[in-house]
């Protein structure tokens, strides 16, 4: 079976990368080699190799400080288990794993998941980025879009495919008991709804809006689910704000929650800062997640899916930055009407076999073996 090293800045996996490695598990070996930068657990699953840091997330210039020490981690691990094929998971892990694939004179076809793109609020930064990002391009055997729009950003001269953060089937799974807190939360007061924060804390500019919102009104309480480098304050602001009644904190969860996180969700929170550009060409789980289990999204009036869609009726599009807005959409909105599903039901599952055709076409180019 042949070796295919998964890397990725990060530790815990996003959730996207997870599920890679875990659909390339029936055709290869996978490793995983990744950082562990003070957030994550330490027990760590079998064939990975985890390099441990308190460098912490949030902070840009610690990292870049740090970075040469996971390359070096990098090249350790690629000597060590000669990988056929690396999937590179966000820009930066790409440039180091072009790096350490010239130090040690590798063949390994590079796979490159495009799941969030360089950005940066600094226009001389960004535009750097994006000569950099085509640059590494040039050596990239296959791209993989995590977003629809991602794609028309590209020249195309390199093979490339679709694959969004499509649900997987086990998020339907009805025999997963449900968390300690699901009941505490199906007590809370019927009258008011429920609107949730699902994933990593981070945005606080728009925390800050969103919280400015909770205060003013009646109709919601505000749940958060998750962690992330904005977190304590978050936390810090709930307390300055005296809103400790009206926002709960449930900490990380398990992916297998999310159904009951759904299930306890009236509307859930999916709109980040339009002035980054990532921001804009993103499709965040979320978008998919809500439409499978039938709960109404929050997104981005400045957004790409806003602008190449019609304005549905069951999302809710806002600007983030403006609680005068976010108070005007969320106050009117007539949970009366009936849910309208927007997005087609594609589990991640169902999905895999174009993976794995993009895998076949990539290594033909190459003379180098087949996936199926």
């Amino acid at each position: 079976m042949k070796n295919l090293l998964v890397v990725d800045t990060t530790w815990p996996m996003n959730t996207r990368t997870e599920r890679f490695t875990n659909t390339f598990k029936s055709k290869f070996n996978c490793i995983v080699c990744a950082w562990n930068r003070g957030r994550g657990g330490k027990t760590y699953p079998e064939e990975s190799y985890i390099l441990e840091t308190n460098t912490g997330y949030g902070n840009p210039l610690r990292k870049l400080l740090i970075l040469p020490l996971f390359l070096l981690h990098i090249i350790k691990v690629y000597k060590k288990c000669r990988p056929d094929v690396i999937l590179a998971s966000h820009w930066d892990s790409l440039f180091l794993v072009l790096l350490a694939k010239v130090i040690v004179r590798g063949d390994a076809l590079i796979v490159y998941d495009c799941l969030d793109l360089p950005t940066s609020r600094n226009k001389i930064i960004l535009k750097f980025l994006h000569w950099l990002e085509r640059k590494m391009l040039r050596s990239v055997d296959l791209t993989i879009y995590a977003s629809r729009f991602f794609g028309q950003l590209y020249d195309g001269n390199n093979s490339s495919i679709t694959f969004e953060n499509y649900p997987p089937k086990t998020l339907c799974d009805k025999n997963i008991e449900p968390p300690s807190w699901f009941q505490s939360v199906l007590d809370f007061d019927s009258d008011t709804l429920n609107l949730s924060w699902i994933g990593v804390v981070r945005y606080p500019e728009v925390l800050m809006s969103l919280l400015k919102f909770i205060k003013q009104t009646s109709r919601y309480r505000l749940l958060v689910f998750g962690d992330g480098p904005s977190l304590k304050y978050m936390q810090d602001l709930v307390g300055d704000m005296c809103i400790c009644d009206k926002v709960f904190f449930f900490g990380r969860y398990n992916n297998n929650q999310l159904k009951y996180i759904y299930d306890v969700s009236d509307l859930v929170w999916a709109a980040y800062p339009t002035n980054d550009y990532n921001t804009r060409y993103a499709i965040s789980n979320k978008y998919f997640e809500c439409s499978l289990f039938s709960t109404v999204p929050i997104i981005s009036a400045g957004t790409m899916m806003s602008k190449h869609r019609e304005i549905d009726s069951s999302i809710i599009f806002v600007d983030e930055s403006s609680v005068d807005d976010i108070f005007e959409k969320l106050e009117r909105y007539d949970f009366g009407k009936k849910f309208k599903k927007y997005e087609i039901e594609l589990f991640w599952e169902c999905q895999e076999y174009k993976l794995f055709e993009a895998f076949n076409d990539m290594s033909l180019k190459k003379e180098k073996f087949n996936v199926s």
